[in-house]
């Protein structure tokens, strides 16, 4: 038993537990992403810090380029949000996609 532990100890911290920050933080971003919450983007840049880390301590180069880019996707996607939301402020009923109008008309 105390062998298990050990070795389940090792894996979680083999690669500094950059490869368990972008997992968890991923697939929070994920869910909160999928409920509408804009903070989604955060946790994202958080889970892909984890990722370029792991990247870097591996040696891969296309993991950490990929994550880069995904960490790019999400500050754009954060700021795009606050745009929209900015818009729709300003001019009820701009700013919104069709799926957001769809939404509305079926709630």
């Amino acid at each position: 038993m105390f062998r298990l532990g050990l070795a389940v100890l090792e894996q979680l911290i083999k690669f500094k537990g950059a490869d368990w920050v972008g997992m968890v933080f991923g697939l929070i971003s994920t869910y909160l992403l999928a409920k509408g919450k804009r903070v989604g983007f955060v946790v994202g840049v958080v889970g892909g810090l984890g990722w370029v880390t792991f990247g870097i301590l591996t040696g891969s180069i296309a993991g950490i380029l990929a994550n880069i880019c995904f960490i790019g996707f999400n500050c754009h996607g954060y700021f795009c949000w606050k745009k929209k939301q900015e818009q729709a402020k300003a001019e009820p009923g701009k700013g919104k996609s069709d799926s957001d109008v769809v939404m509305e008309k079926t709630a």
